[in-house]
């Protein structure tokens, strides 16, 4: 699979859930695709006012493209 398939099929996997941003630039370093999820699921007792307790889950995932690995990278 080339390259440009992959991105395209991770796209439309990640689009439903996800923030896309293509391409994403971040302290001088190009990246091909960085995607962003930020979730807040909270607990009741019989209602909204009395919470329970809440949780926060923040997912990124960076996706780069390299013809050929060294050292160096």
């Amino acid at each position: 699979m080339e390259f440009k398939e992959y991105i395209e099929l991770m796209k439309r996997r990640l689009m439903n859930n996800f923030d896309l941003t293509v391409p994403y630039e971040h302290a001088g370093y190009s990246i091909d695709m960085f995607a962003e999820s930020h979730i807040r699921t909270e607990r009741y007792f019989a209602m909204k006012k009395m919470k329970v307790y809440g949780m926060e889950n923040d997912e990124f995932c960076f996706v780069k493209y390299f013809d050929m690995l060294t050292e160096d990278i």
